[in-house]
């Protein structure tokens, strides 16, 4: 049988040495690998697809948990393949330096302010999703004039790695400040605040895998680029040590 590198490389398609390897080589088999195995995957179980038939295949339902737990390693590839670290652990820094990156290339910083109609709709949605009543006191003092997205920073990060990432992982759900929506219609994800104690982070899970294959192709068009010498070398020290366990000399 044929051994797939990705989707579509097969490994005799390739040199049968890895120091023959051109650095094309290793950009097609990293993005052929992230695209369709990981984040086309996860698309088509939250949003469905159409198959080589043209058969509708639907969702699958009460799929929020396994989308997130597909997608979020993205985030720590993506920081550990731009700053070129070549080790182990340290999964907590680069997955928020990785979602740094993303949420820069893809404009998800900033803040985008809501009408008082929108923000009384998000407030009913997330109150329904309350569970204890000390949480929904806290709701009400909010203030309707800081009900906005905060826009996404390092703090967003560290977020979504220890109560969402880390705790899919550890536990198979994420934490309470997780809330899941429809109506993150700009940004992945909002955070609802005002009582600095009580945030309330708020995921579409069905819009990320798709945001996150935008931020893939922006990516791929830099490696592409010879003129990205830093990033197209960080990529490879990444690469090499994934693939053969090779460390920074």
């Amino acid at each position: 049988m044929d051994e797939y590198l990705s989707k579509n490389y097969k490994k005799n398609d390739i040199p049968q040495k890895y120091e023959d390897l051109t650095i094309d080589d290793k950009i097609n088999i990293f993005i052929d690998r992230v695209r369709w195995w990981q984040l086309d995957v996860a698309d088509k179980i939250i949003n469905g697809y159409i198959d080589e038939d043209g058969r509708e295949i639907p969702k699958i339902p009460d799929s929020n948990f396994a989308t997130l737990s597909v997608v979020l390693s993205y985030f720590e590839m993506i920081g550990k393949y731009c700053e070129g670290y070549a080790g182990k652990s340290k999964a907590r820094h680069y997955f928020t330096k990785g979602f740094l990156i993303i949420s820069k290339m893809m404009s998800w910083s900033g803040s985008l302010p809501f009408t008082d109609e929108k923000i009384a709709t998000i407030k009913k949605i997330v109150e329904e999703k309350l569970n204890t009543k000390l949480e929904k006191e806290e709701l009400e003092k909010i203030n309707i004039a800081q009900f906005n997205m905060r826009g996404l920073n390092e703090e967003t990060g560290k977020v979504l790695y220890e109560e969402a990432r880390c705790c899919l992982y550890h536990n198979g759900m994420p934490s309470r400040k997780i809330k899941f929506g429809d109506f993150a219609e700009t940004f992945v994800m909002i955070s609802v605040s005002g009582d600095r104690n009580f945030v309330i982070y708020n995921i579409n899970p069905s819009k990320l895998p798709n945001e996150l294959l935008k931020h893939l192709h922006l990516y791929e068009e830099q490696l592409r680029n010879e003129k990205n010498v830093d990033i197209r070398k960080n990529f490879e020290k990444r690469f090499d040590y994934d693939i053969i366990g090779k460390k920074e000399e």
